[in-house]
């Protein structure tokens, strides 16, 4: 910098001295003269200047839909029962509300359904109307309707192209989103976004099942071209454990063709986010996963946080808003107490709030939860939206406490060979029955730490209650402390403040603490299991995460915000705030949340279920398809040769080909058949669901009369 400023000084020199030698000298050029100068004495007196920086690199090309203003959706995709997810439009392929496989109860009270005529080649979809009060109020989503029967298409199958399918989900996204936008409804229960769901149209038994992976596919496409062009967020809901498996398979196929798709698939998340939902992925494939709702997990399906609900059943009890605000101040269990007073007694108060949490639509998070290969949920929760979502992802479960034996008895079983409440339940209540839930050989046990909607004298609210909760259950805290150790828990919607489980925490900090000492003596053998209703012994990995005071966390907390100090009052949990340094509103949190969710799930996602399949082949890779070739030879030269299906292991050869996808009514049954047991997957080949362990609900191009369900 030194030598230019002396080169300038040398050129303002120079130009004077050329100045100088013109004859014509004028007042304007003295006056120049001297202002150069000064410039060149003040360049000479400056110290050196550093150079300026590299330019960085230029940035990525923008997303198209930012270049105009407009933040994309996100696709999610579970596995659930589209008519009880709580969405603002949903899509039913069919044309009638007489259809009792999409309208088991009839169609909404006052609902209007659109004439047959009006379903034509152009327009394939119409709105359900609704009456005012329900439209505008809104307990369930906008119901569309759809021409999707391939015999009223121009070419009827078995060659309509795949094309006359995915038009009727592009109008559906298209008439919602005009329809929605127009309306100037806001999302609903406090979503940011607006959320749109539909099936995978077109696979349905008389349509085009066995192209079901093209089909999958190219809606996958279709979807994520809608989101990224548009602020709404989709969700398409499958119902088979083959479908859903297809869905992740090609979800992860599109994002690693597409760079561009897989950046913005998951924009919202952080690298923190994105590591800990890999991490979390893991612990569920390894079956090392519990999962710990709170009501928070419930806000998605409108139903109020705990201190919202108390204020709510306040509010026409207590004189004033001075006074509300005084009990606002109040502790959440001073206020049930007051309440309880107020209302005549604890009955009153535990009636109430079951009155307050029904509805009849599961949250998004549900959906994504209920779909985890997770063996054992706990709840403070009193609703039974989870049991619901579990029922439309095909996950049989026993509820603890009401049904503790249900898992390994025969006793108590319907005339159909079920349990009322459990994965063959009835489809017209949502298989939730008052017995709270319960199928032998349950996949998973729910645990109602806090009581139940259909058991309202277990409800505890009031200090007095969650004492005699203490010396009534410790049974209960018992199951809790066990996961603790043996688990990994995944905190969903659950703020850390309850009594109950600080006790529980700190008797199991106390036996980790203590248990670390005595590996550090080497005085620990290795762990046994434990279960719903197992020991409390240690397992390799709980030693390990207990080992020092630099053990791996025992849980991992999702919480909305970041929250000052939590680290300091629970050094043994892993927190994961879903704002990223910004204070963000708290829905904008809850959509990240979600995102979060959708990106374990599609990581733990077993994406295998449908390589056997041959609906699927627009799904598989080309290693998947040298694969299925070597199995499906393998398979072809076990059925060639009877005697040795008569072999002992043959059933477990039998089990793993039905786990990949096999249609189990080319494998011959044998002496050693297990055949018995509702774990086994019966018959879901592509949607919808069938076999006798599940319940036949709504299934893709089910039209104009399906037949209803099993009772």
């Amino acid at each position: 910098m030194a030598a230019s400023a002396a080169l300038v000084v040398v050129v303002l020199l120079a130009h004077l001295s050329a100045s100088a030698r013109v004859p014509t000298a004028t007042p304007a050029r003295a006056a120049a003269a001297a202002r150069y100068a000064r410039c060149a004495a003040r360049l000479a007196a400056e110290p050196p200047r550093p150079l300026p920086p590299d330019p960085p690199d230029p940035p990525d090309p923008p997303d198209p839909a930012l270049a105009v203003g407009i933040e994309p959706g996100h696709v999610f995709v579970v596995q659930g029962d589209l008519r009880k997810l709580s969405a603002d439009a949903v899509l039913y392929p069919t044309r009638s509300t007489d259809n009792v496989l999409w309208f088991p109860d009839g169609a909404p009270p006052g609902a209007i359904a659109p004439p047959m005529d009006a379903f034509t080649e152009d327009e394939r979809v119409q709105k359900l109307h609704a009456p005012d009060e329900l439209a505008a109020g809104g307990a369930g989503p906008q119901v569309w309707l759809a021409q999707l029967n391939s015999k009223f298409a121009p070419v009827p199958q078995p060659n309509t192209p795949l094309s006359w399918f995915l038009a009727a989900a592009e109008q559906f996204l298209t008439a919602a989103y005009a329809d929605i936008t127009a309306s100037g409804e806001p999302p609903k229960n406090g979503r940011v976004r607006h959320l749109l769901a539909l099936p995978v149209v077109g696979t349905g038994a008389k349509n085009a099942r066995e192209v079901s992976g093209d089909i999958l596919t190219a809606l996958l496409g279709t979807l994520y071209a809608f989101a990224s062009s548009s602020e709404m967020d989709v969700v398409l809901v499958v119902k088979s454990p083959r479908m859903f498996s297809a869905a992740q398979a090609s979800r992860r196929q599109l994002a690693a063709s597409d760079r561009e798709l897989a950046d913005r698939q998951w924009r919202a998340l952080s690298r923190s986010q994105l590591s800990t939902a890999r991490r979390l992925a893991r612990l569920a494939t390894a079956g090392q996963l519990a999962l710990f709702l709170g009501a928070g997990a419930s806000a998605g399906a409108g139903l109020p946080e705990w201190n919202q609900l108390l204020i709510d059943l306040a509010r026409d009890k207590l004189s004033g808003e001075a006074e509300l605000a005084a009990f606002s101040r109040l502790s959440s269990l001073d206020q049930a107490l007051v309440l309880e007073r107020r209302l005549g007694g604890p009955e009153r108060l535990q009636a109430a709030v079951c009155a307050a949490l029904q509805t009849s639509h599961h949250s998004l998070t549900h959906a994504l939860l209920a779909a985890l290969p997770v063996d054992g949920v706990v709840t403070t929760n009193y609703d039974d939206l989870f049991e619901t979502a579990c029922l439309g992802a095909q996950v049989s479960y026993n509820v603890l406490p009401y049904q503790p034996g249900w898992a390994n008895s025969d006793e108590e079983r319907d005339e159909d060979g079920t349990h009322a409440g459990g994965a063959g339940a009835r489809a017209s209540d949502g298989g939730v029955s008052a017995g709270g839930g319960g199928s032998r050989g349950a996949k998973r046990w729910i645990l109602k730490l806090h009581g139940c909607v259909h058991h309202p004298e277990d409800i505890v609210l009031t200090r007095t209650q969650m004492s005699e909760y203490s010396d009534r259950r410790q049974a209960l805290t018992g199951i809790v402390q066990t996961m603790l150790i043996t688990k990994h828990m995944l905190f969903v919607g659950f703020s850390l403040r309850d009594e109950n489980f600080h006790k529980v925490a700190t008797t199991v900090n106390k036996a980790l603490a203590g248990h670390a000492r005595a590996a550090d003596a080497g005085v620990v053998g290795g762990g046994g299991g434990g279960g719903a209703g197992g020991g409390a012994a240690v397992s390799g990995r709980a030693a390990a995460g207990a080992a020092g005071a630099g053990g791996s966390p025992i849980g991992t907390v999702i919480t909305l915000h970041y929250r000052p100090f939590l680290n300091d009052l629970w050094p043994q949990l892993a927190l994961v705030p879903m704002e990223d340094g910004d204070t963000l509103p708290q829905s904008d949190c809850a959509r990240t949340l979600e995102i979060f969710l959708d990106r374990v799930s599609l990581l733990a996602s077993t994406t295998s279920r449908h390589l056997l399949d041959a609906n699927f082949d627009g799904t598989f890779s080309p290693q998947e398809h040298a694969l299925r070739e070597e199995l499906l030879d393998f398979r072809r030269r076990l059925l060639a040769k009877p005697e040795a299906r008569k072999a002992s292991a043959y059933r477990l050869v039998r089990d793993m080909l039905l786990a990949l996808g096999d249609d189990e009514r080319g494998l011959q049954r044998t002496p050693y058949d297990a055949w018995a047991n509702e774990d086994v997957e019966s018959g879901d080949v592509g949607e919808p669901w069938q076999g006798d362990a599940q319940p036949l609900l709504a299934g893709e191009g089910a039209e104009d009369g399906g037949i209803r369900a099993n009772c």
